[in-house]
């Protein structure tokens, strides 16, 4: 039996025999605060004193995916360009923006003076939404979609100078590795989950539906709020985390 154990204070667990299961119990606060504050109260429970650099996520990339990396960047002349990581899909799809609205950025940060990078996990819809951006981009950009492992991705992410994606496990990743973000929220609640403890810009349209945490409108898999993000805002966010 370990010598202590955690759990919160779960309110359909009423009775009392769960509750000697677990050394320490703790309640959750009805405020608004980042997952990661939640989720440390289980610490403060035991009298861990945190200061601010405890809180801070840290993700390693190991030297294999470092070199991987460098290659990409030689093999696509990137070192010496400011270079910008979209990460358009999600797991879940109903967060995802239209393609056209992401080729808009594209082209309008390229015109810029930026240099793009398309990335995305293996599963094969999330390869075709990269396709469906590309389809209407009229510059280049360098497509690496479904080709990085995840340890890759983040050496990657960690070596250019801006991140733009969704509320996903790779904008979180971005913010571990200390790259500024540009983060589109729909559905979801930013307050809970924007890029934590790093330069970031949070894109939300003030929708009085909104954080609704459905799978899309009316369960439709289709967010209104996040398609009425306009490609410029984006754009702008870029350009103020990141000067050319």
């Amino acid at each position: 039996k370990p010598k202590y154990s955690v759990s919160r204070a779960y309110s359909h667990r009423r009775g009392k025999r769960w509750r000697k299961i677990f050394t320490h119990i703790y309640s959750i606060p009805q405020q608004n605060r980042h997952a990661v504050e939640t989720n440390l109260d289980a610490i403060r429970r035991l009298g861990v004193d945190l200061q601010l650099a405890d809180k801070k996520l840290i993700l390693e990339v190991n030297s294999k995916s470092v070199d991987k990396v460098n290659h990409l960047y030689a093999k696509y002349k990137l070192n010496d360009k400011k270079v910008v990581v979209i990460h358009p899909t999600s797991r879940w799809m109903f967060k995802s923006w239209n393609p056209e609205a992401f080729s808009r950025v594209v082209d309008l940060l390229v015109e810029n003076g930026f240099s793009m990078v398309l990335i995305s996990g293996p599963q094969p819809d999330e390869i075709e939404y990269v396709k469906s951006i590309q389809s209407t981009i009229k510059n280049t950009v360098v497509d690496l979609a479904g080709q990085l492992s995840i340890n890759e991705c983040a050496a990657l992410i960690k070596q250019a100078d801006c991140f733009v994606g969704l509320d996903s496990v790779a904008m979180h990743m971005a913010a571990a590795v200390n790259t500024p973000c540009v983060a589109l929220f729909g559905p979801t609640r930013d307050r809970s989950w924007y890029p934590w403890m790093v330069n970031h810009k949070v894109i939300a349209e003030n929708f009085e539906c909104r954080p609704c945490g459905l799978k899309g409108c009316g369960d439709g898999m289709r967010s209104e709020c996040i398609q009425a993000i306009k490609p410029e805002t984006v754009v702008q966010a870029v350009m103020s985390l990141v000067k050319v």
